[in-house]
């Protein structure tokens, strides 16, 4: 996994693109890419709307996106943080990509700015239906034998999960937003004073300030396309509701 400490310069942040759903996100992704070529970008994770590898096949639907990926100008990579939907991301969308994206962990700090980057599916305790799938993906013998599942059970079998785990958060409302604070607290530390996640899906950038350490939530494109943050070398960070 690449040092993000080594990033000296600026890096984007986005979350919760979602490729693969309704509107133009894929062409507005790529003009993203285009605007900051030169810069690297961290994806917090859900770059798609559904991934799943098999055996080094991915997803057709997503097959000419990664050609386009591999055939940009990019002098910088794209860092994906695994987001519910990208699980199963690996080897075969950095192969596809001319490795110009890249995997990285579930939680990346940044220390020299004092920032953590995740998803945000791992700072809640109540979504059940969702930690017992990440749990047993987590397992080498479960994710062997989903690759070797039909990708049309697979995905009939995670968009299930998926709308179980939406109905648990409707039916806990605010009771989750506090567990999710608190568990982000736990990413906080002497090094670290922030944490910025997508996931939550707010309408629009959220922040949440203590004496000391602030949590920052990106919208998803389907509320706000396009939106994306500058986290710059000196560890300030400036937001951008469109391209």
């Amino acid at each position: 996994m690449p040092d993000m400490d080594a990033l000296t310069g600026d890096v984007v942040l986005t979350a919760d693109v979602h490729l693969g759903d309704e509107g133009e996100r894929e062409e507005l992704f790529l003009k993203l890419l285009e605007k900051y070529r030169e810069l690297p970008v961290l994806v917090l994770g859900d770059l798609f709307s559904y991934w799943y590898e098999r055996w080094g096949r991915v997803p057709s639907r997503y097959r000419g996106f990664l050609e386009k990926i591999a055939q940009s100008e990019r002098t910088e990579k794209v860092y994906l943080i695994p987001g519910n939907r990208d699980l199963l991301a690996g080897k075969a969308l950095e192969r596809l990509s001319g490795n110009k994206i890249a995997r990285v962990h579930d939680t990346v700090k940044i220390k020299s700015r004092s920032v953590a980057l995740t998803h945000g599916d791992l700072l809640t305790r109540w979504d059940g239906h969702y930690r017992l799938y990440r749990f047993l993906l987590s397992s080498g013998l479960m994710a062997l034998l989903a690759r070797m599942v039909p990708e049309f059970l697979a995905e009939k079998v995670v968009f299930g999960l998926k709308r179980a785990s939406a109905a648990d958060k409707r039916r806990r409302g605010d009771r989750m937003l506090n567990m999710e604070l608190r568990e982000a607290a736990k990413l906080l530390g002497d090094d670290i004073e922030g944490v910025v996640c997508g996931h939550f899906h707010p309408e629009y950038l959220v922040t949440y300030r203590g004496l000391k350490n602030w949590v920052r939530i990106l919208p998803d494109w389907g509320r706000v396309p396009g939106n994306h943050a500058v986290l710059t070398a000196a560890g300030a960070f400036r937001y951008y509701s469109e391209i």
